[in-house]
């Protein structure tokens, strides 16, 4: 499928400027340690083709985690804003952050943007860590990274989004939607079911 191959170049393609980005900042990145791990899984899923079931859930899941992450960085669970590792620590400063990636929209549109961010990463963290609708929520991973890096981009520059390895996230969740991601998933054990009962009548 040419799709297919299309995604697995641009996934390659992104874990190698990643890879030079993080080698540039070594250990000066906040999120460093769960870049290199994002990195790594995705190397795994772009040279196993997606093939090994456990590696493409993995990169699922951790998908799942680094919305859930940043979700609870926002509400302050990882401590105040200044704090070590912390980006954000409270809404406010997310509010802040969400009109400085959007410098091109009007600063009234940054509480919205903020919220409709919030709610879709909270629906995509628990669609992705459970595997729910897994090709939909890989799908919609993809769609609001690709945002984020437009944005980051626009506004902050390139290297913006590569600190916090969203090009190669982005690239990932698109690739999974072209694969199969359902191992350890609550799809994989309906898809199960369906086919029990199907056999047994």
């Amino acid at each position: 499928m040419a799709i297919r191959r299309v995604a697995l170049v641009t996934l390659i393609a992104s874990i190698i400027v990643e890879i030079l980005y993080l080698t540039g900042t070594f250990g000066h990145v906040d999120s460093f340690v769960y870049n290199v791990v994002v990195t790594v899984l995705c190397a795994a899923l772009a040279i196993t083709r997606a093939s090994v079931r456990w590696v493409a859930t993995l990169v699922r899941i951790a998908l799942g985690i680094g919305f859930a992450l940043t979700i609870c960085d926002r509400y302050g669970v990882f401590g105040p804003y200044g704090a070590q590792g912390v980006s954000w620590g409270d809404w406010a400063h997310f509010v802040a952050y969400t009109h400085q990636v959007n410098a091109f929209l009007p600063l009234s549109l940054a509480p919205l943007l903020a919220s409709v961010a919030n709610v879709a990463e909270i629906v995509l963290a628990m669609a992705l860590i459970l595997g729910i609708a897994t090709r939909i929520a890989t799908l919609g991973a993809f769609a609001l990274l690709l945002l984020y890096a437009v944005a980051m981009t626009v506004s902050l520059g390139f290297a913006s989004q590569l600190a916090y390895g969203v090009i190669v996230l982005c690239a990932a969740a698109l690739y999974l939607s072209l694969s199969d991601a359902t191992f350890l998933s609550i799809d994989g054990l309906v898809k199960g079911r369906i086919r029990t009962e199907r056999h047994a009548s």
